[in-house]
């Protein structure tokens, strides 16, 4: 069976610019477009934009959160929901 590999985009949150998130969402399309899975962080910005892009594309998005933290997802673009139960880390 073909599994197709995933492409991984992160970034800023509700800091996001215009740019940024335009951006975002025409990486989100590419990445569908060229035959991959999208990861995310799932929460806003521009997680947000490239989970759209992908999802108008019909693909996949998987998206991971640290924590039980499934209230913050952006709940408009994410097919799949993994929390982590991780505790974040400062260092």
């Amino acid at each position: 069976m073909y599994k197709k590999p995933i492409v991984g985009i992160m970034g800023p949150g509700n800091s996001a610019n215009t740019e940024q998130m335009a951006s975002a969402y025409q990486c989100g399309k590419l990445v569908v477009q060229n035959g991959y899975h999208l990861l995310s962080g799932g929460g806003p910005g521009t997680m947000e934009s490239a989970c759209r892009g992908a999802k108008e594309e019909g693909g996949l998005v998987i998206a991971i959160a640290s924590g039980d933290d499934s209230e913050r997802l952006n709940s408009t673009s994410i097919f799949r929901s993994l929390p982590t139960w991780v505790a974040d880390v400062t260092i």
